[in-house]
């Protein structure tokens, strides 16, 4: 008895990325996609919100006299933070930017991240010739804190937790001299080196994406790990810009730079160049909704988006068995199944499963006709 199951792969065609105007002064420096309609961007000054897909922009917030922003982070479509220079505060919203609370922080001008349990925060702290990292698991009440101090790298580039326990920073510029990536996986009390300006040529620098223990992170070149980030193996040099990666899963992803935006299908092993239609931009931020609807800010106040990012033509509908007839019995094992052609589709595929697809035994996605011979032995 076999259960048959068809997926539809469908068509491609070419991206369109849209100016969208908004009152924002100077560069776009984050933003976060929430839905299809709802959308959050950042300036130095400025908190941007857009409720119907960018058609329109409202300043939500404005920084104080002598601040600027340097962050945010959306948890939720109403829960979010903010935090300054030069302040040591951050800010929280329950109500998508209405009213804001402020909490503590033991430093000023460091990097941060909010994990899904919203009382969890990471932030580092840079110094000259060094920094130091903090971690409270009461939204600021009570801080933990060690020194990174003798990796005398300078946190100009990013920090990430996967989850509570396991995280990584980066740093290094051109006067410090030693550019490394340092793992913890004890929250943060112990770090270690898992590369440096030795391995590769590391130059410091850009995101961290993570799918379980598979990760992908950007500098100069483009690396991945399978472990959990205990090793890293370089895919490619995609030379220079390190501004930010976003990926959907393990292959599906973009890199936005100081020279364009970039897309990668096979998992950051290769990239192409896209055309956004507005030269010399440089994009600071790519986030994505699903596979077709993202958005872009970059320099000079751009923000772009894109409803067919994917550059793939849904189908208009799922095909249907013909033959042999859905659900029927003494069939033979080794049955020739058609289907319907599905407008915009150009190749289908086939699984056999042997229960209700816990064991899969076969599975052909390069189909490019209506039907399949099922071979025997299966």
């Amino acid at each position: 008895y076999a259960v048959i199951l068809f997926l539809c792969i469908s068509g491609t065609y070419s991206q369109n990325w849209v100016v969208q105007s908004n009152p924002a002064s100077g560069d776009v420096i984050s933003i976060n996609a929430i839905d299809s309609n709802l959308a959050y961007a950042l300036t130095s000054t400025q908190v941007l919100k857009t409720t119907n897909g960018g058609l329109n922009w409202i300043v939500m917030v404005t920084a104080p006299s002598g601040r600027n922003f340097l962050g945010m982070q959306w948890m939720l479509p109403n829960v979010g933070y903010l935090w300054y220079n030069n302040w040591n505060q951050y800010l929280k919203t329950f109500n998508g930017g209405i009213n804001w609370v402020s909490y503590a922080l033991p430093s000023n001008n460091g990097d941060m991240q909010f994990l899904n349990d919203t009382n969890n925060v990471y932030f580092i702290s840079p110094s000259v010739g060094g920094q130091s990292f903090h971690y409270t698991t009461n939204s600021g009440s009570n801080w933990y804190s060690s020194s990174l101090s003798s990796y005398t790298i300078n946190v100009l580039g990013r920090m990430y937790f996967v989850n509570q326990q396991t995280g990584f920073v980066n740093g290094g510029t051109s006067w410090t001299y030693f550019n490394s990536i340092l793992r913890t996986t004890d929250r943060g009390f112990t770090w270690t080196p898992v590369m440096t300006s030795n391995t590769n040529g590391y130059e410091g620098g850009g995101d961290f994406v993570f799918f379980g223990n598979i990760g992908f992170h950007v500098s100069n070149k483009t690396y991945k790990t399978t472990n959990m980030g205990e090793t890293w193996t370089i895919l490619n040099n995609q030379s220079g810009g390190r501004n930010s990666l976003f990926m959907h899963d393990p292959q599906w992803g973009w890199l936005g730079k100081s020279s364009g935006l970039l897309k990668t299908t096979d998992g950051c092993t290769t990239w192409v160049n896209q055309n956004i239609g507005v030269p010399g931009v440089n994009i600071h931020e790519v986030s994505f909704v699903n596979y077709n609807t993202g958005w872009i800010c970059g320099s000079a106040g751009h923000i772009l988006k894109t409803t067919n990012g994917s550059g793939v033509i849904p189908p208009a509908q799922a095909p249907t068995l013909t033959a042999p007839p859905n659900n029927s019995t003494g069939q033979s094992i080794t049955p020739l199944l058609q289907w319907n052609s599905v407008p915009n589709a150009v190749k289908y595929r086939v699984q056999v499963s042997i229960d209700v697809f816990n064991s899969t035994v076969l599975d052909y996605d390069t189909v490019s006709i209506t039907q399949f011979q099922v071979p025997p032995g299966f």
